[in-house]
């Protein structure tokens, strides 16, 4: 069954230390967590560059074994209605767990998505439910968040992964599934996903499927690119 994991998932970091990069941004958030302080939150950046991988890992710091009941996941790109926002969120938020007491999360992914009238809705459950309950909203482009949900949250800008870091994870990676690699098959890689981690891994997992060794005439061949002439 394992196997049959996307990488993406398999490799996805699951606490602080397993994420790669974004040193001051884990600082700033572990000594929230520390002082029991956690906000809302906006994570932005480009795609692949470990947002909900860092607000999954504070999760599990914050709720341990407690996870599943004090966190609702979303996506606002599936979930874009102001419905999901007056029925699924709000019910959530007004629920009170038995056996945990305890600030809830709710993680929006994909926020940006979601129609003026859900992020309007979505305001006001933040307003009303915020004595019990934190709000992480993801997102490529914050400029399509309206002001004043940007207004009640701290946010943290994620940038692209640096190549040292992610060739650091391919190489992890590579060396768990004793794959046959060189130096330019992984260049390659991190030339074409250019600081996105998820590409990196899912090419990196389709050359494997495909060839089983990680050249850069592979590399190219399977990301449909010409290889570059020397």
């Amino acid at each position: 069954m394992s196997n049959n994991i996307p990488w993406i998932e398999k490799y996805r970091p699951k606490t602080f230390d397993e994420i790669i990069s974004h040193d001051e941004i884990i600082h700033t958030l572990q000594k929230l967590i520390s002082c029991k302080k956690f906000p809302h939150t906006i994570f932005f950046g480009s795609p692949g560059t470990g947002k909900t991988s860092t607000i999954i890992a504070c999760a599990r710091e914050i709720y341990g074994n407690n996870y599943k009941t004090m966190v609702l996941e979303l996506n606002g790109s599936d979930d874009r209605g102001i419905k999901v926002v007056r029925e699924q969120i709000k019910d959530f938020s007004e629920y009170n767990q038995l056996f945990y007491k305890g600030v809830k999360l709710v993680i929006l992914d994909e926020a940006d998505s979601m129609t003026y009238d859900a992020q309007f809705a979505l305001r006001r459950v933040i307003e009303n439910y915020t004595h019990n309950t934190r709000f992480c909203l993801i997102c490529n482009y914050i400029t399509k968040l309206i002001p004043a949900l940007q207004s009640r949250c701290i946010t943290f800008r994620f940038g692209n992964i640096n190549n040292a870091d992610c060739k650091k994870r391919l190489k992890t990676i590579l060396k768990k599934k004793k794959i046959i690699n060189d130096n330019k098959g992984i260049e390659a890689i991190l030339q074409i996903s250019s600081g996105d981690m998820r590409k990196s891994i899912n090419l990196l997992q389709c050359v494997v499927m495909a060839t089983n060794e990680i050249n850069e005439v592979n590399v190219y061949r399977c990301a449909g690119e010409p290889t570059p002439a020397i």
